[in-house]
């Protein structure tokens, strides 16, 4: 909403311009070009990076336990 009313962008164009700088693909064709779309543009991409490894992190932490759980199943220690 904030980028929206410093670029004057309709809400389609404002979810675009979101998703493009949330996801760090930025294509170049819609880009803020006031001061505070700027800021905004650049808060919103470091929150994107965040979550994006935040998300990939949370998914390898489960790959990694279900393939441990299948290949090394709990069980008695070796010399009992």
């Amino acid at each position: 909403a904030a980028a929206a009313a410093a670029e004057g962008l309709g809400w389609a164009d404002s979810l675009y311009l979101a998703a493009m700088t949330g996801t760090t693909v930025g294509y170049g064709d819609l880009h803020p070009t006031s001061d505070w779309g700027k800021a905004v543009a650049c808060a919103f991409a470091c929150a994107g990076v965040s979550s994006v490894g935040f998300v990939s992190t949370f998914v390898g932490d489960l790959v990694q336990d279900s393939f441990c759980s299948v290949w090394h199943p709990p069980g008695p220690a070796k010399g009992e």
